[in-house]
């Protein structure tokens, strides 16, 4: 028993042996060749470094990119691995790969793979190939200093002014001048709006209204008509009638239910009372007493009639 436990720990030792034997022999069985196919280069130029070696077995292969033999080479990417067998059992590998310099200087590097035993995933190797020289040179010639050259004047531009030009100063004057005159138009009604409320609201309502108002001031008498209707629908159907327009109070009145000859009556009148008041309308004395009548008519006849 104790002769079969010294032959296995044997076996095993010499495993171990061999396995490391065989990927040391990788750095050790051939040259590492690597080559540039320039001499020269501009700076941030693009070339490609060929890698040659060949290992006794088959490997798994890795750039070192974190090696500090690389110096100031910059790899761009793998272009191509390649890996074939010889005759003599061995694998021999090729890698092209696109690298590039951006220091301005006479640059010696070293490049360095990583290998790793295909068998043992434990057992890596970092191989170093002959060192690359490369010159990298600059794009401008040093006897030629830089100099700016002078700003082109007005006259030298080539080219004409589009057709279109004009047009399109044009249309943006007038759609500028479009939004500002609606602008106006929008804060003056609304002005006229809550101005003629709060005209409305002003004036004191007097108990009865009389006939000898349209002798006088027909402006004020009309202003007058149209506050006692407002303030009757205001308070006999709790609607905010003074502060409502005329067509926005005649809205409110069908959404309410109000009598429809109420309603119809009420808008009417108060159309006539805008046109007087705001509009410059001036009726005649028929039309004056008829609107004084209707006036009173609402007041008296509607008084107390619900929804």
């Amino acid at each position: 028993m104790f002769l079969r436990l010294v032959i296995l720990i044997s076996l095993a030792t010499g495993s171990i042996f061999l396995i490391e034997a065989t990927v040391t022999s990788a750095q050790e069985s051939d040259d590492y060749k690597s080559s540039v196919n320039v001499s020269s280069v501009y700076i941030g130029q693009q070339f490609i470094l060929d890698l040659l070696f060949t290992t006794p077995k088959k490997v798994n292969i890795d750039l070192d990119q974190e090696a500090e033999t690389w110096g100031d080479l910059e790899v761009i990417r793998l272009l191509t691995l390649e890996t074939e067998p010889d005759q003599m059992g061995s694998f021999r590998h090729h890698l092209k790969v696109l690298v590039a310099v951006f220091v301005l200087e006479f640059v010696e590097v070293t490049p360095a793979v990583r290998l790793t035993a295909i068998d043992d995933k434990t057992i890596e190797n970092i191989i170093y190939f002959s060192p690359i020289r490369v010159e990298v040179v600059s794009s401008f010639d040093d006897m030629d200093p830089l100099s700016l050259s002078s700003p082109l004047s007005l006259g030298d531009v080539d080219g004409a002014r589009s057709r279109a030009l004009v047009p399109f100063v044009i249309g943006c004057v007038v759609a500028v001048l479009g939004i500002i005159f609606g602008i106006a138009r929008f804060a003056y009604f609304r002005k006229l709006k809550s101005s003629s409320a709060s005209q409305l609201s002003m004036i004191e309502p007097s108990a009865v209204l009389d006939n000898a108002l349209l002798e006088g001031d027909v402006v004020e008498a009309y202003r007058l008509i149209a506050f006692s209707i407002r303030e009757f629908l205001q308070s006999n159907f709790d609607l905010p009638a003074s502060a409502l327009t005329t067509a926005e109070l005649g809205d409110a009145l069908e959404r309410a239910g109000v009598n429809a000859d109420l309603s119809r009556l009420s808008r009417d009148l108060l159309r006539e009372c805008d046109a007087v008041i705001y509009a410059g309308y001036r009726p005649a004395t028929g039309r004056r007493n008829a609107d004084f009548q209707l006036a009173k008519t609402i007041l008296e006849n509607y008084e107390g009639d619900g929804l």
